[in-house]
Formats: structure tokens, sequence, C-alpha cells
């Protein structure tokens, strides 16, 4: 799949040879999607008597999932057009809430009462959150202690 989208595959950590193999062929997007309509066949449906939250469950799930995204990023690519919400269900798995204008403005009011200061919320948002910006320079020595802490904080003390 990566040879027709180079960003869908950002990692993989499978046999080295697996790779090597991919990268020297090129299977046109319908075969791609009938061996993964083959493989989603294949699974059959997920083991029985397990619970739902049980490891095999949620692996035979996930990777069901994995498959069907696979299949709806062969059909964009072969020029199906989706909506938002089919393409985020289809690729992802969630769809954006719908919210009311009512819950915007309900959490712009708290958010009004909360933030110090005077002025328009969206100024006072501003400021607020640029207290908290670090600069690009000493971003590796902010992270490294904050590391540092988390570690000192967590990990058992040697005796």
């Amino acid at each position: 799949m990566h040879r027709h989208d180079a960003a869908y595959v950002d990692a993989y950590y499978g046999p080295p040879e697996w790779k090597t193999e991919a990268e020297q062929q090129t299977r046109p997007l319908a075969e791609i999607d009938a061996e993964a309509a083959r493989l989603v066949v294949a699974m059959g449906a997920p083991p029985k008597g397990e619970s739902p939250d049980d490891l095999r469950v949620l692996r035979h799930v996930y990777l069901r999932r994995q498959l069907e995204a696979l299949r709806a990023r062969v059909r964009m690519l072969s020029g199906a057009d989706f909506t938002f919400d089919e393409e985020s269900r289809a690729l992802y798995d969630a769809v954006a809430p719908v919210r009311s204008e009512l819950s915007f403005q309900t959490t712009l009011t708290e958010l009004d009462a909360l933030l110090p200061g005077r002025g328009p919320t969206i100024d006072r948002y501003d400021a607020f959150r640029k207290a908290f910006i670090i600069a690009p320079g000493r971003l590796g020595r902010v992270f490294d202690a904050a590391i540092a802490e988390c570690r000192r904080r967590t990990l058992p003390h040697a005796a």
C-alpha cells in the first residue's frame, strides 16, 4: 500500500524480509482490496466464549478494523468520494460528535468564569495559554528535567 500512498504506513515492525519484498513490487489497488477482503472472510467471527474485553477478542476486532480501513483507503485512492463522517468512520472507526450551539456557549461561559483577568474570553485564553509555551531552545532541557522528575517519583529508590 505504501507504493500507492507513501504516508499510509507510518511504522513497520515485522520481519525485515517482508518489508524488502513489499518494496520490490507494486501490487495493483484492486489486488490489495481483494486480498484484504479475503482476509476479512478468513478471519471469521471473534473467538466465542470469551469476554469482549479478552485480548484475543480485542486483537481480532482490531485486525478486522485495520483491514476494513485498508479497503476504504484503497477505494479512496481509486476515486471513491466519502463525506467527512464516512471517511472518519471508515479509516478511524470514529465520527465527530454533533453538538448544539448551546453546548458550545455553555463551555464558553464556563471558560469565561475560570480565566483570570478582564476583556474578551479569547484574549484571556491566549494570555493564559502563552504562559505555558516553552521556548524552542529550552525544550530539550525542560523535557529532560520533566522525565527525570517523573522517574524520581515513580521508580523505587536504591537502598
